[in-house]
């Protein structure tokens, strides 16, 4: 059965084979790289959903930079000005809001999460199911407000003093006690902005440094793969190898493979001489022959005329088709009765 498949040592069945066994190699190969890929990509996946999981978990602290109060100011000012929206609101990180379609027949709703990993960075998460450019603008404009504190919220400040300036007339302090005030709320402002940077920082560097560690260990992951796939591949020569050998040696003692030049009925109506010359050139060495005692009259045939030409017992080869050099040949031809 293994000698059936493998074939024999001629030279076009060597070839055949050859290209057999690149062929499975290149198929086994590009396989093995489309398992690797497609782990690759399952990696990456689970990486990116853990990531967005620690993200979402991690709370929001706003006891360092800004605070939930100024969050909530910078929330109500990005909704100025927007005449469809008919609710707008932060819970924590997270921002809600509403608004009316162009016709008025529907309503929408969206949330901005701006919750980067605990920190109010200016980075947000957009879920929204309508085609309006309402939730996208107040989601750039409190991106901005957080990019450009603390100067972003001294208008809520400011406005705030005005207001306890005039609902308490008695309580105002003197030109120079506000002047100290003012400053004290700058200082603590600009104070809570530097802590936050510098806790943005280290949550960048803590952010980096796990980014690194989870590349690192996708880089050996895709050695171990690629080391799998060369031992992968090794094997498969090596095999191909040992089944070349075993076809070379389990066939080293055939005897040589001829080719036929004529088919078997280019051979009727031949003189038998002819033929078995023809089949000497090809390289057939057993060739006999068989009288066919039917010529009655001469008007079928001619005597000597080949009536049929057998190569190992099967008159149905065909011009090119190979046999051992030895096979038995049998001419046979008609002669008078």
């Amino acid at each position: 059965m293994l000698s059936t498949f493998i074939g024999t040592n001629n030279n076009g069945d060597a070839m055949g084979f050859w290209l057999y066994a690149i062929g499975a190699g290149v198929i086994g190969g590009l396989l093995h790289k489309s398992r690797k890929d497609d782990a690759i990509k399952e990696e990456e996946r689970r990486q990116a959903e853990a990531l967005e999981e620690e993200r979402i978990s991690t709370p929001c602290d706003f006891d360092e930079g800004i605070t939930e109060e100024e969050f909530s100011a910078m929330v109500q000012r990005a909704g100025r000005g927007l005449s469809q929206l008919f609710e707008l609101y932060n819970d924590g990180p997270k921002v809600h809001g509403g608004f009316t379609s162009q016709s008025g027949k529907s309503d929408y709703y969206f949330t901005i999460d701006f919750n980067d990993f605990g920190q109010l960075t200016g980075k947000y998460w957009l879920t929204d199911y309508s085609d309006s450019v309402i939730p996208s603008t107040i989601a750039r404009r409190i991106s901005h407000s957080i990019s450009r504190y603390p100067e972003s919220v001294e208008p809520f400040y400011q406005a705030n003093e005005r207001r306890t300036d005039n609902n308490n007339p008695k309580e105002n302090l003197s030109s120079e006690d506000q002047a100290k005030y003012a400053e004290i709320r700058a200082e603590e402002r600009i104070e809570r902005a530097r802590l936050a940077n510098e806790r943005k920082i280290e949550q960048t560097r803590i952010k980096e440094a796990e980014q690194t560690e989870r590349e690192k260990l996708a880089a050996e992951e895709r050695k171990r793969n690629d080391s799998r796939g060369l031992i992968a591949i090794l094997l498969l020569l090596l095999m191909t190898m040992g089944l070349l050998f075993y076809n070379f040696y389990l066939h080293k003692d055939d005897p040589p493979k001829v080719a036929v030049t004529y088919s078997a009925k280019d051979f009727v109506g031949m003189d038998y001489n002819e033929v078995k010359s023809i089949l000497r050139k090809d390289g057939f060495t057993d060739i006999s022959f068989t009288k066919e005692a039917d010529i009655v009259l001469g008007f079928v045939a001619k005597e000597g005329e080949v009536k049929k030409v057998t190569i190992n017992g099967s008159s149905k080869f065909k011009s090119g088709d190979k046999f051992d050099e030895d096979a038995k040949v049998v001419i046979i031809y008609h002669v008078r009765k």
